[in-house]
């Protein structure tokens, strides 16, 4: 071998030494998401099947669906997870805007839209209900994480004007009001998030992102104003210590720093987006796309897209997930025959070593 032939080799050699340790990195885990299956949703009247919000129970084998099909009587349908069949129907009320169940299984509770008020259904007891009144047009309804408080939010009827939420203790089979506080703008009837230790809930107007304590008085602890060009807040989504808050007329994800109280970068996203959520590894952000009819899915690490899925049913709404992290239900708000819900497969995540330069990428299972 001459003498250019080894200089060459050796240059090289540094060269790529050299791009390996200062090219641009980061690791990333991508999810290959897939559909399952499309669950039909249940015709509440000719032509209506719009589910506005999902629960799953405690153990995973029932998901609820609460439907808004503006009828008399909607229902809230508890299917299957195993085969996806109708378990039981509960019929009360219009427009349901939000369910939720007890961390024992025994209660479903369910706010509806027109009658100003959110009902618990006894699942042991032919689904006897009883109802707490929260004023007019009740929307969103949530557990704290550790299933002892259920926050509930009531706004205006025309998208404006002031809000209320609402915290009530059901520790224990309890169901009373522990204290309300009113808001200036209209809540965001969206996904709302809880700090872990469920002291606070995290929930958005359509210009502010909001601290809410749910112990004592229920008071606002703090609240953080966006620009006004931001006039389109909607989800919310708690990660570490980070908030992340969908901004739907700016396309963006903006990520808030909860120790400073402020926002510290955003994520730029290719469609207005609505409900986002996220993933019980803790790592992985869910976008839904409503106007897309798509889900994208973030490594909120990188702060990269790691997997979107298209061609969805029309106007995904509400998303959540297994306890183990292998399925997605989102369900579809829409009254034609689009509506339903769409059983995601969510795979082991592979992690992606991303080189820039050059455009190197590297995969390995975990």
């Amino acid at each position: 071998m001459n003498r250019i032939v080894k200089c060459t080799i050796i240059f090289v050699a540094i060269v790529a030494i050299c791009f390996l340790f200062t090219g641009t990195k980061c690791i990333a885990q991508e999810i290959n998401l897939s559909v399952k299956t499309f669950i039909p949703g249940m015709e509440a009247s000719p032509g209506n099947r719009a589910i506005q919000d999902l629960a799953l129970s405690p153990d995973g084998s029932t998901l609820y669906a609460a439907y808004w099909t503006d009828t008399s009587s909607d229902p809230i349908v508890a299917y299957s997870t195993s085969d996806y069949s109708v378990i039981d129907t509960i019929s009360y009320g219009r427009c349901h805007g939000g369910v939720d169940v007890s961390n024992d299984g025994r209660y479903v509770y369910a706010t509806t839209y027109y009658q100003g008020d959110v009902s618990r259904f006894d699942r042991n007891n032919g689904n006897a209900r009883t109802s707490l009144s929260v004023g007019s047009w009740a929307t969103t309804t949530a557990k704290t994480p550790d299933g002892t408080k259920l926050v509930v939010g009531s706004g205006h009827d025309d998208g404006h004007g002031p809000s209320n939420v609402y915290v009530f203790d059901i520790s224990a089979g309890n169901f009373s009001s522990l204290g309300s506080v009113s808001l200036s703008e209209t809540f965001v009837d969206n996904h709302l998030a809880f700090s872990i230790d469920s002291q606070y809930v995290y929930l958005t107007t359509n210009t502010k992102l909001y601290e809410i304590s749910t112990n004592g008085s229920c008071a606002v602890n703090r609240f953080l104003d966006f620009p006004s060009s931001a006039d389109g807040l909607l989800g919310v989504a708690a990660g570490g210590n980070n908030l992340f808050v969908s901004d739907a007329v700016n396309n963006k994800i903006w990520i808030v720093d909860k120790s400073i109280w402020g926002v510290t970068d955003y994520i730029d996203v290719s469609s207005a987006p609505g409900t986002i959520a996220m993933h019980p590894d803790g790592n992985h952000l869910f976008v839904l796309n409503p106007l897309a009819n798509s889900t994208t899915v973030f490594d909120i690490t990188t702060k990269q897209m790691v997997d979107s899925i298209e061609n969805l049913a029309s106007f995904p709404n509400d998303v959540v997930f297994s306890q183990d992290g292998q399925y997605a239900y989102v369900s579809h708000f829409i009254q034609n025959n689009e509506a339903g819900i769409t059983v995601l497969n969510i795979p082991e995540p592979a992690t992606i070593l991303l080189l820039t330069l050059g455009g190197i990428i590297l995969r390995k299972k975990r």
